[in-house]
């Protein structure tokens, strides 16, 4: 059987700080003919100049931070898909976009919080957990020389207990953080930044990372990061999550605003239900959230679609 040739309509995201789109691109291309099309144009203008004529095109989002604009999609009609990372940018108007014939399956990361935004588009969800790369966030065996690690944005507006454990704990011995650059590239020069395998082994040096999933209670990429480099992940729980198999107790420790000093202190002084927990959550993600699984899943969504439609 020959390859399918895919479309990937998204910006050059190899150097951001967040590479899950690259991390994907690579696993999809090797099993499909996979050419990335990164400039403002016309779908007309774009079909006329790609190399080889898509059998479908991916959209890695309608957003200025993933992909480039383009227009006429209206006339499009090569069976097409959107990975959808942020719901809260633009809805009505990519609502509108998704809403049009073309566009066969959406692969959101959140799916109740995307069905709850757009029930009208539900029928055409595939879930699209998050993913990480599974040769970046690893056990590299490093000594856990980091008791506390917190990584990324703080908003106390968006990411209250977050915020509100970084003011609480930044003055404890052995805690550690970076701070967040935003959604961009990332150059060379900026020494205080960390990404990729550094910051995975930033990750993997520590004995604890809290983290927060938002006051959307979304099952975001940080929690996948922590238990894919082997660290045990405190952060709060929900039942998408669950579903994901973030257990509490077996692949991570759920926190709340109540008892979070007492679960930072317990498992700081407990290293081999720590490490136990730990070991189970690496288990977990290695087994069903990597980048190379979820390139499967898409590759087989996309032949469904495809032989649905000859």
């Amino acid at each position: 059987m020959s390859k399918l040739n895919i479309l990937f309509i998204t910006k050059d995201t190899s150097q951001f700080i967040e590479k899950s789109s690259f991390y994907l691109y690579q696993q999809l291309q090797r099993d499909m003919n996979v050419e990335v099309w990164s400039e403002h144009a016309s779908v007309q203008y774009i079909l006329a100049h790609v190399q080889r004529k898509p059998d479908f095109i991916l959209f890695n989002d309608i957003h200025k931070n993933y992909s480039p604009f383009i227009s006429g999609l209206e006339s499009l009609e090569i069976p097409s898909g959107m990975i959808v990372h942020d719901l809260h940018y633009k809805p009505r108007l990519r609502e509108r976009i998704m809403k049009l014939d073309c566009f066969k399956v959406l692969f959101p990361h959140y799916k109740e919080a995307f069905i709850n935004m757009f029930p009208s588009l539900s029928y055409k969800v595939h879930w699209f957990p998050h993913h990480v790369n599974e040769h970046v966030f690893k056990d590299y065996q490093l000594t856990k020389e980091t008791d506390l690690l917190m990584v990324g944005a703080n908003y106390p507006h968006l990411y209250p207990l977050r915020a509100t454990i970084m003011q609480e704990m930044k003055s404890l011995s052995g805690f550690k953080t970076f701070k967040h650059p935003g959604y961009r590239d990332i150059q060379t020069h900026e020494k205080d930044i960390i990404s990729g395998n550094d910051y995975a082994k930033q990750i993997n040096a520590a004995k604890l990372f809290i983290t927060c999933d938002s006051i959307y209670h979304y099952p975001l990429l940080k929690y996948f990061e922590v238990l894919a480099s082997k660290t045990l992940l405190l952060a709060p729980g929900s039942p998408e999550l669950q579903e994901l198999g973030f257990i509490d107790g077996q692949t991570f420790v759920q926190i709340d605003f109540n008892n979070y000093k007492e679960k930072i202190h317990y498992y700081l002084s407990n290293a081999v239900e720590r490490d136990a927990i730990a070991k189970q959550g690496h288990k977990m993600v290695h087994e069903r959230h990597t980048s190379s699984k979820r390139a499967l899943e898409m590759i087989h969504k996309i032949q469904t679609i495809l032989e649905r439609k000859c």
